[in-house]
């Protein structure tokens, strides 16, 4: 079953047998650019073939499912001097980034010498009479006891081409070579930010009003079962509940789908007046409730029969739902393959359920991205593969004596045991009874999600929305996993991650964990009054000025002005600048490292400017001003600064001229003033004239002005 419930192991893998042949599919979706790359059935129109590189399923010489493609006799059988090729022609989206060919061959032979029987593989033109690329060759000598995965980057030239994706065999005269291949994909990485984020809703219809369902794009509502001739039991789901989740789901743009199972849907889908009755049923149930998809749950071993009978129960469900735009997901076992790479080609996502791994320590992410990776291998496109996350944790000694606690009982339940909040990093705990309780916590998610992310995959899946943290007023806050799955893989307009990064947008704080992200868009249009933190080992760039209410930086931490500027906007009689440095925020004296570094600051201060062209002399650097001094700004009087409003409750930080006390790009008669108002003292901070950071007035302070001015115009 689903999150928590299953008791048994998930780690046996069977080799697919060969049964009865698939009955003929379409096997195209809007997101697939080969068709039928498993060669099932009758295959068509997809394939062009000449010769005797022939594609069928008469034989069980299967990577996945029940076709393949291979070069070999009329009978089947190896022979010499035969040759034979076929192609699909296919259309590269312009926009496509990592365009990967990948497909999966197993070569036999008794040729031991030379590189004698050849197989080929280019990208043609349309019409086939120009090589835009050579792929690979393959011979005799690549000869394998199994299949192997073959994987090659395209061309970025081969964007928006119609192109001819080639495979073309031949066999010498003596000691003959069968080529096969099977499985063959053509995909490119998803645009950025179009993740899918899939939330299981079972039966928690009270909490609703506490989800926040826009950090999702899909519901999947938990569940109804099928009965052994196809009929629908339904008695489990309340009409009147479900239709309240698509009430607050579709405005928003999110899809909800019903979940089937977990049961066994074996008898169903080896019969096919069964598989028939359940498609036609299911796309009833579907229309009634004005719902989107539908979601299997049936999690079988991997054996020959099951797997088969898999695909032609998704044959079903495609012919039924496909033609009205009905989506087609199931949720499968990480390290089982129950589901024939072509089924897939037939579902719009695959939600792997990278969870109870075992009993207790259930789902690490070692074990979670090796189960996203075997899919991967096996041949399903990244792009299709969504990572199951648990928003609940295990303790046990055996799957006879495993139990499971939700998130927000651990959450609750650590601060009641040690006395202190959760830790990001923390994962496992022992609770007041002794036992040892194994969960994702925070930084987990927040790793999880970049590995989603910066590989490609489609998205998360969440089991289950229910089962999340809130503080006392029903409100997500930094401990709570959904915000972190959310931001990170639908990040905001304003927000550009770079790999690796991780980081938590919640309400109105955003927390930069690690790794490096650029604010690249304007802040203060999308989303007002926002409050940064910077973590040690994580980097915020500004990518354009920005304005928010606070900022906190850890030691390690680095904030990046680039040539940009930051309005730090603050109300009532709190610090807007919170802590630097991880020492407690006295002022804005300290807020730039001492030591006056010509504008590059290379490493030694939090506030820094990396980029070399931003210091066209010596004499540029970091400046910052308190807009009800410095700038002369009170009550309710404001001034555009740098395309952002300041008010007298506000801080500003540029990279300008050594010596432009007021930040207003030129340096005048009033930088002067400043020095004159302070001279001689001891006093730390740029507004009062100290421009090298040396924490005294002084003669130094009158030099930086002397050699910048008249400097008109700020600096870059």
């Amino acid at each position: 079953m689903i999150g928590g419930e299953s008791t048994v192991s998930r780690t046996s893998r069977r080799s697919p047998a060969h049964v009865e042949p698939l009955e003929s599919r379409l096997l195209l979706t809007a997101s697939e650019l080969i068709r039928n790359g498993s060669f099932e059935g009758a295959v068509g129109g997809e394939w062009v073939r000449s010769g005797l590189l022939q594609t069928d399923s008469r034989f069980s010489n299967v990577h996945s499912g029940l076709g393949y493609a291979y070069l070999a006799d009329a009978s089947g059988n190896a022979a010499n001097s035969i040759s034979g090729s076929m192609y699909q022609q296919v259309t590269v989206p312009a926009s496509s980034t990592a365009l990967t060919l990948t497909f999966w061959t197993k070569i036999t032979t008794t040729e031991t010498s030379g590189q004698n029987d050849l197989l080929t593989v280019q990208v043609t033109d349309s019409t086939g009479a120009n090589v835009l690329q050579n792929i690979t060759t393959l011979s005799n000598l690549n000869s394998s006891s199994s299949y192997v995965q073959r994987t090659y980057t395209l061309s970025n030239s081969l964007k928006g081409q119609t192109v001819r994706i080639l495979f073309s065999a031949s066999n010498n005269a003596t000691n003959a070579t069968t080529f096969r291949i099977d499985d063959a994909g053509l995909s490119y990485n998803p645009t950025p930010g179009t993740a899918k984020v899939v939330g299981y809703f079972p039966g928690i219809w009270s909490q609703r009003n506490q989800i926040d369902f826009d950090q999702l794009t899909w519901v999947n509502y938990f569940s109804i079962a099928a009965n052994a001739d196809g009929s629908l039991s339904t008695g489990g789901v309340s009409d009147s509940h479900l239709a309240d989740i698509v009430a607050i789901a579709h405005p928003k743009g999110i899809g909800v789908s019903i979940t089937v199972g977990p049961q066994s849907f074996a008898t169903v889908a080896a019969d096919a007046t069964a598989r028939t009755n359940f498609a036609n049923n299911i796309l009833a149930y579907i229309q009634a409730r004005n719902l989107d998809g539908v979601d299997i749950d049936w999690e079988p071993p991997a054996t020959g029969t099951n797997q088969a009978n898999y695909a032609l129960m998704i044959d079903a469900l495609y012919a039924a739902l496909h033609p009205g735009g009905k989506t087609i997901t199931a949720a499968t076992n990480p390290w089982t393959k129950e589901i024939p790479v072509a089924a897939t080609n037939e579902m719009d996502w695959v939600n792997v359920m990278c969870y109870d791994f075992d009993y207790a320590n259930h789902s690490t992410y070692a074990a979670a991205t090796d189960g996203m990776n075997q899919w991967a291998t096996y041949g399903v496109e990244k792009k299709k593969l969504v990572m199951g996350v648990p928003f609940y944790g295990r303790y046990g000694t055996s799957w006879s004596d495993t139990h499971a606690k939700t998130y927000g009982t651990i959450v609750s339940d650590y601060k009641a045991v040690t006395g202190n909040d959760l830790p990001p990093d923390v994962d496992s705990y022992t609770d007041a009874a002794g036992h040892v309780t194994y969960f994702n916590g925070v930084t987990t998610m927040e790793k999880k999600m970049a590995f989603v992310r910066d590989n490609a995959f489609g998205g998360a899946m969440i089991w289950q929305l229910g089962q999340d943290h809130w503080d006392a007023s029903l409100k997500y806050d930094t401990f709570s996993l959904l915000p972190i799955i959310g931001s990170m893989l639908r990040p905001p307009s304003w927000l550009t991650p770079a790999s690796g990064s991780m980081f938590d947008l919640v309400n109105k704080s955003f927390i930069a964990a690690s790794g490096n992200v650029t604010f690249s868009g304007n802040v203060a249009a999308s989303l007002s009054g926002l409050s940064v933190t910077i973590n040690n080992n994580a980097s915020v760039v500004l990518g354009m000025t920005q304005k928010i209410a606070s900022v906190s930086i850890a030691a390690g931490g680095k904030l990046d002005l680039r040539d940009k500027s930051l309005v730090i906007d603050y109300t009532g009689g709190s610090s807007p600048i919170g802590s630097w440095n991880g020492s407690a925020y006295t002022g804005i004296a300290g807020l730039i490292a001492s030591g006056y570094a010509g504008g590059t600051w290379a490493g030694g201060g939090i506030v820094t400017s990396v980029s070399p062209a931003l210091a066209p002399s010596s004499l540029t650097t970091i400046g910052y001003a308190e807009a009800s001094s410095t700038l002369g700004i009170s009550g309710t009087q404001t001034a555009v600064f740098s395309g952002q409003t300041v008010d007298a409750t506000s801080v500003i930080l540029k990279y300008t001229y050594a010596g432009d006390t007021n930040l207003d790009g030129t340096i005048t008669g009033d930088d002067y003033f400043a020095i004159d108002s302070a001279f001689p003292q001891h006093v730390h901070g740029w507004q009062n004239g100290d421009f090298n950071f040396d924490g005294v007035i002084d003669g130094d302070d009158y030099f930086l002005i002397d050699s910048n001015f008249p400097a008109q115009g700020a600096p870059l």
